[in-house]
């Protein structure tokens, strides 16, 4: 329902601290007493919030999650006007929403068809890379890819046998 940073003990809604959010989704106000009580003297970590299939939520906190928000856009230019919508992966070319994958999602932005296919016939012999996808003010979207050597070597190696 909720990941992001937990900043003295209160859940930031700063859009470079949210990771994970469904804006439909209203902390309960003793899971925000909760956190507030134990993580106060805490100046900043992190905090996921799920709900079960029972339908109970369960918080927990980790501290991992701030270099998640920190690498978020590492090394990528982003134009004044642009905004990050989904930081994931790309396995084998599908688009990842596997919780591990994710590491940002603008509340429950989806991404186009047409983009996902053209990402899945570019990348579909490629293991793994990250994929970064921005919208400006205009709702053009602009997607970048980082594929770490070994993936690149692989799908190369794999796209020759295909041939």
């Amino acid at each position: 329902m909720l990941r992001s940073l937990l900043r003295d003990g209160k859940i930031s809604y700063m859009l470079e601290d949210l990771q994970l959010w469904d804006p439909t989704f209203t902390v309960p106000d003793y899971i925000n007493v909760s956190l507030f009580q134990y993580y106060h003297d805490t100046p900043v970590t992190g905090v996921i919030i799920v709900k079960g299939f029972d339908g109970t939520l369960r918080w927990s906190v980790n501290p991992k999650l701030i270099e998640v928000s920190r690498s978020r856009c590492e090394g990528i230019q982003i134009a004044a006007d642009e905004t990050l919508m989904l930081k994931t992966r790309i396995r084998y070319g599908l688009v990842s929403f596997r919780e591990s994958d994710v590491q940002f999602r603008y509340e429950n932005w989806e991404i186009p068809q047409c983009t996902r296919e053209i990402l899945e016939a570019e990348y579909r012999s490629t293991p793994c890379v990250d994929l970064f996808i921005f919208s400006d003010e205009k709702q053009n979207f602009r997607s970048v890819v980082k594929i770490q050597t070994l993936n690149k070597m692989l799908s190369v190696t794999k796209k020759k046998f295909e041939a």
